[in-house]
C-alpha cells in the first residue's frame, strides 16, 4: 500500500502544479476566453473516452495495467505546451496531456480496494495523501510562479511527473470483475 500512498502523494502534487495556472498561461498566450474554455472542455471530454479506453485494454491484456500507470507519469506534454503560442499546438498538447493521465485513477482505485479487501471503509486515510500532495505543491508551484514568471508552473509538474511512474511500476495491477465490458463479450 506504500506505493499506492505515495502514488497519490505525487500525482496530485503533480496536477497542483500544474492544473490551476493552465487556463492563465492560456490566456497569456493570447487566447481568447472562449478558445481557453475549448481547451478545458477537451481536456475533461479526451480524459472522459481516455480512461474507459485504457482500463478496457488493461482488462483485455492483463498486462498494460502498470503502462497505464505509467503514461500518467508522461510529462512530456505540458512542456512542449509551454512553448506553443496558438490554439491548435495548445489543442494537440491538452489533448495529449489528457490522454497520458486519464488511467491513472481508474487503474490505481481497484489496487487500493482490493488490497484493503473488507476494510474499505478506511479508504479515506489512504486517499488522503492526494490532499496533502496538493497542499504541498500548490503554494510552491504559486511561489514559482510568482517568482520566476509563468511558465515556472511547469516545472514542480516535470519533477514530480517521473518519481510517478517510478513509483506507479509497483502498485499492483487489478483486473476489474465486472461481467460486461465495452468491447462485448
Amino acid at each position: 500500500m506504500r506505493p499506492a500512498c505515495a502514488f497519490y502523494f505525487l500525482y496530485d502534487a503533480s496536477l497542483a502544479a500544474i492544473m490551476p495556472y493552465l487556463t492563465i498561461y492560456c490566456a497569456s498566450r493570447g487566447l481568447s476566453r472562449l478558445e481557453i474554455g475549448i481547451l478545458m472542455r477537451l481536456f475533461a471530454l479526451v480524459t472522459m473516452f481516455g480512461a474507459p479506453f485504457w482500463t478496457e485494454i488493461a482488462d483485455a491484456t492483463g498486462r498494460i495495467g502498470r503502462y497505464g500507470y505509467r503514461s500518467s507519469g508522461s510529462c512530456w506534454p505540458p512542456p512542449a505546451a509551454s512553448r506553443a503560442t496558438h490554439m491548435v499546438p495548445l489543442a494537440l498538447f491538452t489533448v495529449l496531456l489528457a490522454f497520458h493521465l486519464a488511467p491513472a485513477m481508474p487503474l490505481l482505485e481497484p489496487a487500493v480496494l482490493e488490497a484493503l479487501g473488507d476494510r474499505a471503509h478506511a479508504y479515506g486515510r489512504w486517499r488522503v495523501r492526494g490532499a496533502l500532495g496538493w497542499a504541498v505543491a500548490a503554494p510552491a508551484a504559486g511561489w514559482a510562479t510568482s517568482a520566476f514568471r509563468l511558465p515556472w508552473a511547469f516545472y514542480p509538474f516535470l519533477a514530480f511527473m517521473p518519481w510517478v511512474a517510478l513509483v506507479a511500476a509497483r502498485v499492483p495491477y487489478v483486473a476489474s470483475t465486472g461481467t460486461r465490458r465495452i468491447g462485448g463479450a
